[in-house]
């Protein structure tokens, strides 16, 4: 979930129109890629398998 919601409001950065809402965005996006990083770890620890993110799947369009 949380690498869907990372990617999610990247891509809603992007479209938005004034700065105070694009920070928003990117913060969450910053606190869910936080929270990807520190489960991944623990489920390395106990060689569980780590899923993948959906970043590459977000373009660069602003549209």
């Amino acid at each position: 979930r949380n690498a869907l919601g990372s990617a999610f409001l990247v891509g809603f950065s992007q479209v938005a129109k004034t700065k105070e809402v694009i920070q928003f965005f990117l913060r969450g996006s910053d606190i869910a890629k936080k929270n990807i990083k520190i489960l991944g770890e623990k489920l390395a620890e106990s060689n569980l398998p780590i899923s993948s993110t959906w970043d590459v799947d977000v373009t660069k369009s602003t549209t």
